[in-house]
């Protein structure tokens, strides 16, 4: 799933915009990095298509709410349009689910779809505004993965399909995004619990994590204690060891350890020395932030955006981490937004759109739309 072209109006500063990720020749682009200075609208062009894709595929993987404060104060309503391909892969595979899903629905065979977002719905019915497909039942495209996703909460499916069926995901200010299940046994094996403290069988025996080392270190521990008959595959925590060596070379994670004071912990090598989860640079975190998510997330053929990709990153390791994001998933359509000079002049123009040469979103100069295709 990919975004060829958008135009939002009147959703929060952006009065009326328009955005191209397509390079020459039509094909969407991999990476496309939106610049602007602060103020000028480029964290709300990725909130509105959070919105609009959120909305049309039921599935927001991050806490999203909209309100009436989303709305320009010279418009009534918000409005997104996008231009939206899917690869045949994905359009067989939808169509695959909801047969399996027993539903017999049509789901048709197309992989360019319109799909226009407008919020408050006109008729009043659905919280998050109404969406529309052309073709109608295209719909069904966006929501293959939440039909993945239910059917495999029973046995009719793993979730090997996730790969199949792309989502939009955004890595806001705070990249925030992993609350991972921790299994009870994992979660003892990390935690030792007194009896008292022991979660009981009644509820959820499980835990819940959303710090990226703990994440990480309950990771290894699965990967440790998984049959045998599940050892063909590589294991999550292998997949994220694997992006880290590549990453970050010649810097390695070795694995879990038990730590100084008895606890496990994750050690990594940094060709002389082993070194712990704590004594890692903000920008080998920061990438081991973002593999965690894509691991969790399972984030493959989808729309992966990120506000703000200079924050918390040292300006050496602003580029090389922004580069390093689509190789993390297979088939991603990476979108970013930054004021960093330094990742702008790395970037190719033809990746690059720059918002702010239009002056400011909110008052287009003329009184006209702005239209905003790379820069040449």
């Amino acid at each position: 799933m990919k975004i060829a072209r958008a135009r939002i109006q009147g959703f929060r500063y952006i009065k009326d915009l328009e955005l191209d990720f397509t390079d020459e020749l039509g094909n969407v682009r991999d990476i496309t990095v939106i610049v602007a200075p602060n103020g000028e609208g480029k964290t709300s062009a990725l909130l509105a298509l959070e919105s609009a894709l959120g909305t049309v595929s039921q599935l927001f993987l991050r806490p999203r709410r909209i309100g009436r404060g989303d709305v320009h104060h010279t418009r009534l309503s918000a409005r997104v349009d996008c231009e939206v391909r899917f690869s045949g892969d994905e359009v067989a595979a939808a169509q695959q689910l909801w047969e399996l899903a027993g539903k017999h629905a049509y789901v048709p065979q197309v992989e360019v779809v319109q799909l226009h977002w407008e919020y408050p719905d006109p008729a009043g019915k659905h919280e998050w505004g109404v969406a529309e497909c052309d073709p109608a039942p295209a719909w069904r495209l966006f929501q293959g993965r939440v039909t993945a996703l239910r059917m495999s909460q029973g046995t009719r499916i793993d979730l090997t399909w996730l790969h199949r069926c792309g989502v939009f995901f955004l890595f806001d200010q705070s990249r925030s995004g992993a609350r991972v299940r921790i299994p009870r046994e994992a979660w003892e094996a990390m935690f030792p619990l007194t009896d008292q403290d022991r979660p009981s069988d009644a509820g959820d025996p499980d835990r819940y994590a959303t710090d990226p080392g703990v994440i990480l270190k309950s990771l290894g521990v699965q990967a440790q204690f998984r049959p045998a008959s599940d050892q063909v595959e590589a294991s999550p925590f292998d997949r994220v060891r694997a992006g880290f060596d590549l990453l970050c070379a010649p810097h390695r994670l070795l694995g879990v350890v038990r730590g100084r004071d008895e606890g496990l912990d994750v050690q990594f090598f940094d060709g002389k020395n082993t070194y712990e989860y704590d004594g890692l640079s903000s920008g080998q975190q920061m990438l081991l932030r973002y593999l965690i998510v894509h691991e969790v997330q399972r984030l493959d053929r989808s729309i992966v955006c990120v506000d703000e990709a200079e924050l918390h990153l040292h300006p050496a390791w602003q580029v090389r981490t922004l580069f390093a994001i689509p190789k993390m998933g297979e088939d991603n359509q990476v979108i970013a937004t930054t004021d960093s000079e330094h990742i702008r002049d790395a970037m190719p123009s033809s990746h690059v759109i720059d918002i702010g040469q239009h002056g400011l979103v909110d008052e287009p100069a003329g009184g006209e739309k702005a239209w905003c295709g790379p820069l040449t």
